[in-house]
């Protein structure tokens, strides 16, 4: 499964607390680099 997860504000905390649901629902989890655009 490929997911992507985004987030416009506090996204450091944001995506941490998603990777932490995740995690606490699947193992093996694999996360890739960021990828970071400006905001249009």
């Amino acid at each position: 499964m490929h997911l992507n997860i985004g987030s416009n504000q506090n996204r450091r905390i944001n995506i941490r607390l998603a990777l932490n649901k995740l995690e606490s629902n699947f193992t093996d989890i694999t996360v890739s680099s960021l990828f970071e655009s400006p905001a249009q």
